[in-house]
């Protein structure tokens, strides 16, 4: 009676851990299909931005949308293959569809650009890949008026969520541009400062 309990122990978490094995790899193919899904749609948009003449409308606002959310430019980063559509603003929405805007003025105006993406680092999308980025590496910004300016990176560090130092604008007369992803498990920041080519 003993053993026949104690096997039916074994077949009942067997059935248990099988079950959410199962579970577990549907979500992850349903996580990386949405993903992918995303990055087809983000080669469109690029696409559509660099064709498009106008991209404002009269009141200075972008007339380019992706998934409800504003495109305000262009990021491409050629050392690590990376070109994708900036969002108007980060929110957890914006950033499971793209790179957005985290903080400071329009992109290629004066002073401190900060950009957010995710560090997906099974696909390697987004920041997944700006671990290898080197000091002297190219990062291009196109704006809305269609203006492409290039930035070199200058420092990479690991720094903690809450540091705002990242934010600061070093020189309100030079243009800068500061990366941030996630790293450590998410118990950290990846930061990629770059300051424009003259």
């Amino acid at each position: 009676m003993k053993n026949k309990n104690k096997l039916l122990f074994y077949k009942a978490f067997l059935c248990v851990l099988l079950i959410s094995l199962i579970i577990t790899v549907i979500l992850i193919v349903k996580k990386y299909g949405t993903q992918e899904k995303y990055e087809e749609k983000n080669e469109e948009i690029v696409e559509v931005f660099s064709r498009t003449e106008e991209k404002i409308d009269q009141n200075g606002m972008s007339l380019i949308e992706f998934e409800g959310f504003k495109v305000i430019g262009l990021i491409k980063i050629p050392a690590i293959n990376l070109e994708y559509p900036i969002l108007e603003q980060t929110t957890d929405e914006a950033m499971k569809v793209s790179i957005s805007k985290y903080w400071g003025g329009d992109i290629n105006s004066y002073g401190n650009v900060s950009l957010a993406g995710h560090n997906n680092k099974i696909t390697l999308t987004m920041f997944g890949k700006n671990k290898n980025l080197k000091n002297g590496d190219s990062i291009f910004l196109t704006d809305l008026t269609g203006t492409t300016i290039e930035y070199k990176i200058y420092d990479t560090f690991i720094t903690d969520p809450d540091d705002v130092s990242i934010l600061r604008t070093t020189d309100k007369s030079v243009r800068e541009v500061t990366l941030i992803t996630c790293t450590n498990g998410r118990a950290n920041r990846l930061i990629n400062k770059a300051i424009e080519v003259k």
